[in-house]
């Protein structure tokens, strides 16, 4: 399984300054992203509706919330207002592919602030515990090791990179 991280800690301002997104404050957002959505039914829908979407999970809030409207979601994904009305409708109906989902399959539900990505915090759990696995991986192969030294280990590493000694 593969994954990739959509990660949105800062947003730039006129000043020139990093500043971090206030919805975020001391916490950068990132959104799992697995190689199963390849499969899914979303990748049935339109092009204009999937890039809607992906920017939406960029643009998410660490509570799963896009404080967007529609025509900040229209430069942040760079379509059509008519597209991203259409997008948008999409993604809150009910889907009629795989009907046997959570909340029958809807993707985004209309909130006070924006729309809710409603699935997740399922997707952020199943991230949670692949980076928690791999880091165990990481641990126990560091305790096998344990004896051997740094430069050792960097040697070993560096001839598995094919890096010249």
């Amino acid at each position: 399984m593969y994954y990739l991280y959509l990660y949105t800690p800062f947003k730039w301002n006129l000043g020139g300054h990093w500043v971090v997104n206030r919805y975020d404050v001391g916490m950068n957002t990132w959104a799992p992203l697995f190689s199963s959505v390849v499969e899914s039914s979303l990748w049935d829908e339109p092009l204009h509706v999937r890039v809607v979407f992906l920017t939406m999970m960029a643009l998410k809030d660490a509570d799963h919330v896009v404080r967007k409207n529609e025509y900040q979601l229209r430069r942040a994904a760079n379509v059509e207002e008519a597209q991203v009305l259409e997008a948008l409708k999409i993604l809150g109906k009910p889907d009629r592919k795989r009907p046997d989902q959570e909340h029958e399959g809807r993707r985004i539900q209309k909130v006070e602030e924006g729309w809710l990505i409603i699935n997740g915090d399922k997707y952020q759990k199943q991230m949670r515990r692949v980076s928690k696995a791999a880091w165990q991986k990481r641990y126990r192969a560091s305790k096998r090791t344990k004896g051997v030294s740094r430069r050792e280990m960097n040697y070993v590493k560096a001839c598995e990179n094919g890096e010249p000694q």
